[in-house]
């Protein structure tokens, strides 16, 4: 497995829509241990129901970076948790599901989705 052996965190998952989740739930499939963040205790509920059963892979973390202690607390907890982390990923977006069909599988967006920005474009 790609990641396998590997421990990480992917930060600020909102809901099963959120590519954070999609993330997560890719670096999972492919080995890792993700520390999976929220930033309040509404938003934490939602990520324990993603995680339910599977606390073996992963785990939840609350962290608003806004509050100087929380990030001082999210270091501890990490050390505490997994030693040292091999990845960090901050994710403050929103995925269609069609791009993230399964685990393992996340898609970049078709090139049709992007605009082009060439010499035409004003």
């Amino acid at each position: 497995m790609l990641l396998e052996g590997n421990k990480g965190l992917v930060l600020n998952v909102v809901n099963k829509n959120s590519i954070g989740w999609a993330i997560a739930e890719t670096a999972a499939f492919h080995g890792a241990k993700v520390g999976v963040g929220a930033q309040n205790d509404r938003m934490m509920d939602g990520v324990r129901k993603l995680i339910g059963e599977r606390t073996d892979v992963f785990t939840p973390i609350q962290v608003d970076f806004t509050d100087d202690r929380q990030l001082e607390s999210l270091a501890e907890q990490v050390k505490e948790t997994y030693g040292t982390i091999d990845f960090v990923v901050h994710s403050a977006a929103f995925a269609n599901r069609r791009f993230c069909p399964r685990p393992g599988h996340l898609r970049l967006f078709p090139s049709r989705a992007v605009p082009s920005f060439g010499a035409g474009h004003q």
